[in-house]
Parts: structure tokens; C-alpha cells; sequence
């Protein structure tokens, strides 16, 4: 694997995130919840890519100095290969030059590998929201990260 990276900040890179969250997530992001998000000076988006071909992404929403990981997946024909490390480890220097100290995330309490992920990046449980996402098997915790760059 050769992985490169991307910074997206404009609108324009909205049809390829809702393309790569549609085939990480079953309930996809539409382009137009993307181009919303982008349309604010606030929000950074960064890909990761496998020579010439988008794998991955990671979207941010950056305050002062906090940022919150608004969404973030790895598709599924990559995952395994340490993409999501790398691709977490590039933000935290993405962010941490733009005065970030402190980075904060939300994850389902039923996605085992996302929760080992952020464990092994260094990330640490903060909170639960109870019963904060709906799935197909009803309402399930979501677990509350931060770690400080």
C-alpha cells in the first residue's frame, strides 16, 4: 500500500465523501449533509488513499481549540491494513498545527473494532450517551471519546 492524503475543505468534495461513507455505513450521509457540513469555515474533511484510489476519510468539525470527529470510516475492502490508524495519526498533526489540544468523538457502543481503534490511537472513554443511536436491532449507547494532542 502506498497511502497518501487529502485535505477537502470546499463543498466541491462533498460527492466523494457521501460515495465513501456509502460504502462504509448502512445508513449513508447524503451529499447534500456534506456539502452542508463543508459550506462552514469550520469543517475540514482529509482522505485517505491507496495510490490513486480514496479508501478512506475522516470529517471535522474544529472550534477554537477542540474539534469534534464528525464522522470517519475506512471502506470495507481496507479495513484491517491499519488504514484507520494512519489516517487518525495524520489528524492529529493536521489538527494539532491548527492549535487543536483537544480531540472529541461519539461512537456506537455495538462497533467493537471502531472502539479498539480509538483505544489504540489513544483515546480514552469520557461518557455514554444512553440510547443515542437507533439501529435495526432499536436504541443502542453511545460511547464518549477525547484525547488530547
Amino acid at each position: 500500500m502506498k497511502l497518501t492524503f487529502q485535505l477537502l475543505d470546499t463543498v466541491t468534495a462533498a460527492p466523494l465523501l457521501a460515495a465513501l461513507h456509502e460504502q462504509c455505513f448502512d445508513k449513508a450521509w447524503t451529499e447534500k449533509a456534506f456539502t452542508d457540513l463543508l459550506a462552514l469555515p469550520s469543517t475540514a474533511a482529509e482522505i485517505i488513499m491507496d495510490g490513486e484510489i480514496p479508501i478512506g476519510f475522516c470529517l471535522y468539525q474544529i472550534s477554537f481549540d477542540e474539534a469534534e470527529i464528525l464522522t470517519i470510516g475506512i471502506i470495507p475492502s481496507a479495513r484491517g491494513l491499519s488504514a484507520g490508524s494512519v489516517l487518525l495519526a495524520h489528524g492529529f498533526t493536521y489538527l494539532a498545527d491548527r492549535g487543536v489540544k483537544r480531540l472529541l468523538l461519539e461512537v456506537a457502543a455495538t462497533n467493537p473494532p471502531a472502539i479498539k481503534l480509538y483505544l489504540k490511537c489513544g483515546f480514552s472513554e469520557i461518557g455514554c450517551r444512553k440510547a443515542y443511536y437507533r439501529e435495526e436491532s432499536g436504541l443502542v449507547d453511545a460511547l464518549m471519546f477525547e484525547k488530547f494532542l
